[in-house]
């Protein structure tokens, strides 16, 4: 296996880190699914930062015994299936095989 595939996944993880999904696949070239990950990861964020962050003040057992952790569960969720998926694309790439679908979707060629 050629090293140059595990690029795009290692940018992916550390993209997430600071909550932007959808780098490693930009490197992957496939710029439609980029931008979908992207947005998707927005409105994640945004809901994230709304909800949790926003209330700062919020302590951690009233945290968990209302619903807002799911919303750190979901987003921690999607952020893991985007680097997987940035994996298989990375993959796909290499060995000259048909990208997966995202999320049920076929987005690239």
């Amino acid at each position: 296996m050629n090293y140059h595939a595990l690029i795009p996944p290692i940018i992916s993880i550390f993209a997430s880190i600071f909550f932007v999904v959808g780098v490693g696949n930009v490197i992957n070239k496939l710029y439609k699914r980029a931008l979908i990950q992207f947005i998707m990861g927005l409105i994640l964020d945004i809901m994230h930062f709304y909800l949790v962050i926003g209330r700062w003040n919020l302590s951690m057992d009233l945290y968990f015994n209302t619903r807002l952790w799911s919303v750190s569960l979901i987003l921690l969720i999607y952020m893991s299936y985007v680097v997987y998926d940035t994996y298989q694309c990375a993959l796909a790439k290499e060995y000259n095989e048909p990208y997966p679908k995202f999320m049920g979707l076929k987005i690239d060629g």
